[in-house]
């Protein structure tokens, strides 16, 4: 077999698609190794994203993120779902509020109208966060600065993040629905406060 031929061959499985969560994901593969994917790729990406209408809807970030990332690897087809975090940001112990007016936590610089949220979801590619709702801009920080930014100190006390891969979390999508709760359960919670004095 010819490396041009191997190299073609595992080009091609890698992006065989069978399910939703393999088609926006793509299928783990040794192909990985001839393509590495920058910090600076997906923040181009992120950019172009971010002023799209079709992936950005106020109140739903949980569905955001999964748009998210298939605007993201519409534009860097080698990008894999096992290669980025979700971060599900809430109370301890699982618990989701049950209206906006329990709301954990008010985020200092939103994007839209400052409102208490019940919880919050985000994008994490190699210490990067990648948040649609952060600011009028889009403006990925690393996580150690966009935890000390969007939330005041009082707040991250009470916060904790619940870090689900990529994959296994589109791969939970049906329409980009989430069951939220769900990730709380079986996930552990870390207290956000590592978060914002991790590099």
């Amino acid at each position: 077999m010819s490396k041009t031929f191997l190299y073609i061959f595992l080009t091609i499985s890698a992006f065989a698609p069978s399910s939703f969560g393999q088609r926006i994901g793509g299928n783990f593969s040794c192909s990985k190794i001839f393509q590495i994917i920058t910090a600076e790729e997906v923040i181009k990406a992120y950019e172009k994203a971010w002023n799209n209408s079709k992936i950005y809807c106020e109140g739903y970030c949980d569905s955001n993120v999964t748009k998210l990332f298939i605007a993201i690897k519409k534009t860097i087809p080698g990008l894999h779902a096992n290669e980025v975090n979700v971060l599900i940001i809430s109370q301890p112990l699982g618990r989701v509020a049950e209206s906006a007016d329990e709301g954990v936590y008010t985020a200092l610089k939103p994007r839209g109208e400052r409102r208490p949220w019940k919880y919050h979801v985000v994008l994490e590619f190699r210490g990067v966060i990648f948040d649609l709702d952060y600011t009028d801009r889009p403006l990925p920080l690393p996580k150690a600065r966009y935890f000390k930014e969007f939330f005041d100190h009082e707040m991250i006390s009470k916060l904790v993040v619940y870090v689900v891969t990529g994959e296994e979390y589109f791969m939970s999508s049906s329409k980009y629905k989430v069951d939220i709760p769900i990730f709380m359960k079986n996930k552990q919670p870390i207290p956000a406060f590592k978060f914002a004095h991790t590099p």
